[in-house]
């Protein structure tokens, strides 16, 4: 398994609009949130769906300006 942790940057006050747009994607925990910025952690099988959800869903969202992962951790062993 692979946790990640994602910031995606949006126009402020557009964060509500952003997260729920993201609601339906699995293995997506909403952080927090704050002025042009939500923060999710995303749980995956490996880097390659972690990197799959990144490209083809976060980037689409409607509102995401850009998506950049703080971390990927798999297994104990952090990629930064």
């Amino acid at each position: 398994m692979v946790i990640s942790s994602l910031v995606i940057h949006c126009n402020p006050g557009k964060e509500k609009e952003l997260i729920a747009a993201a609601r339906e994607i699995e293995g997506l925990e909403l952080v927090t949130f704050v002025k042009g910025q939500v923060i999710f952690l995303l749980e995956s099988l490996n880097f390659k769906e972690a990197h799959q959800v990144l490209e083809k869903e976060l980037k689409i969202l409607p509102e995401a300006l850009g998506v950049y992962p703080v971390y990927l951790q798999e297994s104990g062993e952090t990629i930064l």
